[in-house]
């Protein structure tokens, strides 16, 4: 029997112990076919913080979505790898998909994996949710650093003076003074707002519709916090 990307593939739903993920249940097509597990390798974010993001174009505002919005696919060998980073900050739990269909914890760090239940809706959509987390869907971005630079800060812009600053998918960044390679900022653990960062400086950023401000920081009492005054840089998007 041929199987559509549409068809889901049952994970399963099995219990494990705190410390000790040894539990290991057989994947299959509901309809009763032979077990098969196709997810392309690359980083998945929740289908709720992309929706979020696109609206508000707010990594910060979108990452209050959830505990988990981001998840990690590899291979490593002949077993699929799930990794779930935690508030874009750490991983915490690995679990593995079986090319013979069976599903299992290998790392749990103090983790509560009980309840493990998730279910590939296609190559790039899957279902995943363990211990009092409930299931979310996560959708393939491929980086989801780029992603995230893509939908929040790409773009061109003009100063006050008609002056260009882009903002380019390759990671450049191009001012009328100079040139700088910039990582849009994704863990908010220590930062309770949107930023990038050049070769040495963290950014804080604000938008309004169709307006960028951009802020200086400062780490002087502990983590970076945005400098009191008005903007270092206000700037109209054109694109």
């Amino acid at each position: 029997m041929k199987l559509t990307n549409q068809s889901f593939v049952l994970l399963g739903l099995f219990f494990v112990s705190l410390f000790a993920c040894t539990t290991r249940e057989r994947v299959t097509d509901p309809k009763g076919s032979q077990p098969l597990v196709r997810l392309s390798e690359g980083d998945y974010l929740s289908s709720t913080y992309v929706e979020t993001l696109k609206r508000t174009r707010s990594p910060f505002e979108a990452g209050k979505t959830g505990r988990i919005n981001r998840v990690v696919v590899h291979r490593k060998g002949s077993k699929l790898l799930l990794e779930p980073i935690f508030s874009f900050h750490e991983s915490g739990v690995v679990f593995a998909i079986h090319d013979d269909g069976a599903a299992s914890c290998l790392e749990s760090c103090g983790e509560d994996t009980r309840n493990l239940t998730a279910s590939v809706v296609d190559e790039l959509t899957f279902r995943l949710g363990f211990g009092e987390l409930e299931p979310v869907t996560y959708v393939f971005v491929n980086n989801a650093s780029e992603y995230v630079s893509r939908a929040a800060l790409v773009g061109k812009y003009y100063d006050r003076q008609r002056r260009t600053y882009e903002f380019s998918q390759d990671g450049w960044a191009v001012f009328p003074d100079r040139r700088f390679r910039f990582e849009i900022g994704v863990d908010h653990v220590l930062n309770g707002f949107d930023y990038f960062m050049d070769s040495t400086t963290m950014w804080a950023f604000k938008r309004n519709r169709n307006e960028l401000q951009i802020f200086a920081t400062s780490d002087v009492d502990g983590p970076e916090q945005i400098r009191p005054g008005p903007p270092y840089l206000s700037l109209r998007e054109v694109r």
